[in-house]
């Protein structure tokens, strides 16, 4: 599959929207680390260049190390919060139903892909 650009701004309704590649996404609602973070008060998708990846030494002592998040699963990630972003700026319901949002980014995500 190619690998597509991620633009680091774009605009949605004259707004300026900006993309920033951060070590770790935070998911604002508490749940701890995720892949990404679309925020509407900032105008900002977040994305995260690494994810945990939870290991066990000989002794079964648990640590943690960053793995690189793969450019087509950024990719993917990228899709989901720009449905998001649109959804904000449509001021829609359909923002908080992450199973729309998952369904519609993939769905993006694929078209982008796929077109000649």
């Amino acid at each position: 599959m190619k690998i597509q650009h991620i633009p680091k701004t774009f605009e949605l309704a004259r707004i300026l929207w900006n993309t920033k590649e951060i070590h770790k996404a935070y998911d604002n609602k508490g749940m701890g680390y995720s892949l990404a973070f679309c925020s509407n008060t900032t105008n900002t998708i977040e994305l995260a260049k690494y994810v945990d990846d939870i290991n066990y030494d000989k002794s079964g002592n648990e640590f943690i190390t960053d793995i690189l998040v793969p450019p087509n699963r950024k990719n993917k990630v990228f899709y989901h919060e720009l449905v998001h972003a649109i959804l904000f700026t449509m001021e829609h319901d359909l923002n908080n139903d992450e199973s729309f949002v998952q369904c519609f980014g993939n769905l993006l995500y694929e078209y982008m892909e796929t077109r000649k």
